[in-house]
């Protein structure tokens, strides 16, 4: 699964690139003729996690060149408690893409988010004593203090998604997405959940807005 994520990445990078470099005339990033601008993406993303249906909200932030390339931060979170895992999901990192021929009506995008995330437990599940000690309300998970941090390290995970949306120019400063994701995520360290688990397809629904 590892090797179809990189494969699919270099494929997005130099797809990007060749479009990128097709020119009669050499042009850098400071060039009169090269716009600037940016765009944020709020979203809705459904998905499955540990055999369960779940939704997901976030927001993408990026700076645009050219109308196509963008690069920016992308962040997702469950915002309730999951289904068959009884703790909160979020993770984020760098997104980095493309948009093919943005001046058409519909047009085709691809990007890339790296990053990491952490599954949260409910703070309402852990009681603490007059040891101050404190034990969720899983028996077979004690915890206490002095363990505390080295527990959430346990709790966190890397993430790679890759994405293709096709988007519909609504204004000049608007657009509605539809996309397709692939959410791949290694070092899912709890006991009961493993890294095929809680990877998985996504199909997400947002609005770009920005200087397009």
């Amino acid at each position: 699964m590892l090797k179809a994520v990189c494969s699919i990445s270099l494929l997005m990078i130099l797809v990007s690139a060749m479009q990128l470099t097709i020119a009669s005339e050499r042009r850098v990033l400071t060039s009169d003729d090269v716009t600037h601008g940016g765009f944020l993406l709020p979203e809705l993303k459904i998905t499955e996690i540990n055999n369960q249906s779940e939704t997901l909200f976030g927001l993408k932030g990026a700076w645009l060149v050219d109308h196509s390339f963008y690069l920016g931060i992308a962040g997702y979170g469950s915002g309730h408690k999951m289904k068959n895992t009884d703790k909160y999901m979020a993770y984020g990192g760098v997104l980095m893409g493309y948009i093919f021929n943005p001046n058409r009506l519909v047009n085709i995008s691809v990007d890339l988010l790296i990053g990491a995330g952490a599954f949260v437990e409910d703070n309402d599940d852990i009681d603490k004593d007059d040891d101050d000690r404190y034990f969720s309300r899983d028996r077979n998970r004690n915890r206490h203090h002095d363990n505390d941090e080295r527990n959430r390290e346990e709790d966190l995970f890397s993430v790679y998604e890759p994405s293709i949306n096709v988007l519909l120019n609504v204004t000049e400063y608007m657009r509605l997405s539809l996309g397709a994701s692939y959410r791949y995520l290694q070092k899912t360290n709890f006991d009961t959940l493993r890294d095929e688990d809680v990877s998985g397809g996504t199909v997400s629904l947002g609005i770009m807005f920005g200087f397009l």
